[in-house]
């Protein structure tokens, strides 16, 4: 009896770590040095070192297969995806914008040279701004012209900015080189403001924003979490350090860090105080950039191209996000658990250009629900998903730079 109870625990641990493992799906060697990654619909677009931006076809993620690439002025950084564009920024060239609304077909469409080391780039609205390393600053680009886009605004930092985020009415940046972390005005895109810093970190590289909360990893000391309820004194809530935190990505209070050598790290700050390492993945490489769809990881390895990794054992997916800071693009539906017909709300807090999508849980597209040109405000429809298995699905809308998660299941 006592060998039984052995076995059965033996087999229940078992089933417990797989369950809990990075599973490699697929990958894809770009033959350059991949510097960044962002997946919009079934492609993923990368920066690459070498002056390119690769376009790789993931609507079968265990298959990545090359479709395009399209030829940057300089060493691309960090790119965004917002809209029918892809946003580069090259090293010593500035900002590089490429229209993708055929991926197989991507064209450079405008660039804008900026004075200094072009490292981070995010887009909200009409304007582009740029993290522009060395002693560059923020620079605010105004993109309505994509093909003449036009400085407006710049903002020196006493770092090296090395990455930015926007939300709301604010700019959130890593400022490498002992410039911290801090907290900009963009209400007056002509006039950037600082309003917040926080000046006890080294040499901050990425960052995220999640609700009330701001990640920024540190080269030499892993990931820092800051509460930004009040941006002109940010507080810093959680620390977990590892051995080069290179970039982030993040779902729900789970961090998966592009930590260059030691590969992909997986971190639960459900409780900030006491951080708890989930698990590990050695890309055998140097992986400098994540971005998370659903249950799947794409990591770009500076040394080995992208890699995309099953973690929906770790993925920490909303079951409703409508308790969502006022402010915040959000997305709901009804009945949940639906038979076949569901209607779907969303309300943007500015007018922009959505894709609004149903994924597995796996993080593929299955269907593209809606896209174009939307308002600020509430929107609603009522979609068929006859056609579809029971299961659980993903909705996901994307709005510029947000991404907006919702897990519903179809019961037929």
């Amino acid at each position: 009896m006592r060998l039984i109870v052995i076995f059965l625990v033996f087999v229940i641990m078992i089933g417990i770590s797989t369950a809990q493992e990075i599973q490699l799906l697929g990958h894809y060697d770009t033959e350059g040095q991949a510097r960044a990654v962002e997946v919009s619909g079934n492609y993923a677009y990368l920066a690459d070192y070498y002056g390119a931006m690769p376009i790789i076809s993931v609507a079968d993620p265990q298959n990545p297969v090359l479709v395009a690439s399209c030829a940057n002025p300089g060493a691309g950084k960090d790119l965004t995806v917002s809209g029918s564009y892809a946003y580069v920024v090259c090293w010593i060239r500035g900002l590089s914008i490429n229209s993708i609304e055929d991926p197989e077909n991507p064209t450079m469409v405008g660039s804008y040279d900026t004075e200094d080391d072009a490292k981070g780039v995010a887009v909200a609205g009409n304007y582009a701004y740029v993290a522009d390393g060395g002693d560059g600053g923020l620079r605010i680009i105004s993109i309505e012209d994509p093909t003449n886009p036009v400085e407006v605004g710049f903002l020196d930092t006493p770092g090296g900015a090395n990455d930015v985020k926007i939300s709301g009415t604010y700019a959130y940046l890593a400022d490498g080189n002992s410039g911290g972390f801090r907290i900009l005005s963009v209400a007056d895109p002509a006039n950037p403001t600082e309003v917040g810093f926080y000046d006890g970190i080294g040499r901050a590289s990425g960052i995220e924003i999640s609700g009330d909360y701001a990640y920024v990893s540190c080269r030499d000391q892993g990931v820092f979490v800051f509460s930004i309820s009040n941006p002109e004194n940010p507080e810093l809530i959680g620390t977990y350090d590892t051995e080069n935190a290179y970039n982030l990505a993040i779902s729900g209070r789970t961090v998966y860090i592009a930590d260059k050598t030691s590969g992909l790290r997986i971190v639960s700050f459900e409780d900030f105080e006491n951080p708890v390492e989930l698990a590990v993945f050695d890309t055998d490489g140097e992986a400098l950039n994540v971005d998370l769809v659903g249950g799947i990881a794409y990591v770009a390895d500076y040394t080995n191209g992208l890699l995309i990794l099953d973690v929906s054992g770790f993925n920490n997916v909303p079951e409703d996000n409508s308790t969502n800071p006022e402010g915040y693009n959000l997305i709901q539906a009804y009945p949940n658990p639906f038979n076949s017909v569901v209607q779907i709300d969303f309300n943007l807090k500015r007018s922009n250009d959505i894709v609004l999508q149903m994924l597995d849980v796996q993080g593929r597209v299955n269907s593209d629900i809606l896209q174009g040109f939307y308002q600020a405000g509430w929107h609603n429809l009522v979609w068929n998903a006859q056609r579809f298995e029971s299961g659980t699905y993903l909705l996901r809308l994307q709005s510029g730079n947000e991404t907006s998660l919702m897990k519903v299941m179809l019961i037929k």
